[in-house]
C-alpha cells in the first residue's frame, strides 16, 4: 500500500493546528501510517510531527520524511504559568534551545519551561497567571529563517 503525499500533509496539518492532538494513525489492511509528535520540546512532552510507516512482515518497512512543522513548548507539570523574568515572549521573538521561556509554579515550587529548539515564537498560547495542565501547549515555535 502507498500513501500519497497530499494525504500525509493533510494529517500533518491536523497535528499543526491542534496542539492537543499527539498522534494521528490511518491504515488499510496490514499497513498503517502513524504521524506523531516526536520528543525534543521538553522532557517527556510531545514535539514536532514525525511520520512513520509500518507494514506487514512480508513488506519492507519504509520511512516517510518528516513534514516541516512548528514545535510546541508544553507544560511538564500542572500549575500556574508565569512568563519568563524580564521581557515576556511575544510572537516574533527569537528563542534558542535551552532558553527559559516561562515558569510553572506547582505548590509554590517553580518549574522552568525551556525551549528545546531554536526558532521564532509564532504564538503565545497561555496567558500569565493561567492554570495549565500537564502537556498543555504554551508556545508555538516555528523554524528560524
Amino acid at each position: 500500500m502507498t500513501f500519497d503525499l497530499d494525504r500525509i500533509e493533510a494529517l500533518a496539518a491536523v497535528l499543526g493546528q491542534a496542539p492537543h492532538v499527539v498522534e494521528v494513525e490511518i491504515g488499510e489492511g496490514e499497513s498503517r501510517l502513524v504521524l506523531r509528535r516526536g520528543s525534543g520540546v521538553t522532557a517527556g512532552a510531545p514535539g514536532p510531527a514525525v511520520a512513520e510507516t509500518a507494514a506487514a512482515p512480508a513488506v519492507a518497512e519504509s520511512s516517510v520524511p518528516a513534514v516541516p512543522a512548528s514545535t510546541f513548548v508544553q507544560a511538564t507539570v500542572v500549575g500556574i504559568f508565569h512568563p519568563r523574568k524580564g521581557e515576556p515572549l511575544a510572537a516574533g521573538n527569537r528563542v534558542h534551545a535551552g532558553e527559559v521561556v516561562g515558569r510553572i509554579d506547582t505548590m509554590r515550587i517553580p518549574n522552568d519551561c525551556v525551549s528545546m529548539v531554536d526558532g521564532v515564537v509564532l504564538q503565545v498560547l497561555v496567558a500569565p497567571g493561567a492554570a495549565v495542565e500537564y502537556g498543555q501547549a504554551l508556545f508555538e515555535i516555528g523554524p528560524s529563517r
